[in-house]
């Protein structure tokens, strides 16, 4: 299994593509609303180049990396309430102060927090 280099794009704001950076016959893009459509989208596009153009490519194993511009995006869109499962009203009581969250909530919170933690430390960013 060949080990590629995938750079994950936000080119809009709706759009992302996951882009293999290695030179094959051809370009092997995919599109999606979020990094994983558009990572689901190449895998596709890489079947479908195979047997369009009757080639053969390596099997794949994808390393990803992202674009400063994507993760600064992606962190905004970030919604750790909604992550947790914590309704917007729900939310703004707490914000607010008029309740206080359950250490059901609070563990729940610190375990989203910590498998973020882990995703955050294998993001590689280029310029």
């Amino acid at each position: 299994m060949e080990k590629v280099v995938v750079t994950i794009e936000w080119q809009s704001n709706k759009v992302y593509a996951a882009i293999i950076e290695k030179r094959f016959p051809t370009c092997l893009i995919g599109y999606g609303k979020s990094p994983e459509e558009a990572v689901e989208d190449l895998r596709y596009t890489i079947k479908e180049t195979q047997e369009e153009l009757s080639i053969d490519l390596p099997e794949m194993e994808f390393e990803y990396q992202y674009t400063a511009r994507t993760i600064l995006h992606m962190a905004d869109m970030f919604n750790l309430a909604k992550e947790v499962g914590i309704s917007p009203k729900r939310k703004e009581s707490y914000l607010q102060l008029e309740k206080e969250s359950s250490s059901a909530t609070a563990r729940q919170i610190e375990h989203v927090l910590h498998e973020l933690g882990k995703q955050l430390q294998e993001i590689k960013i280029i310029a």
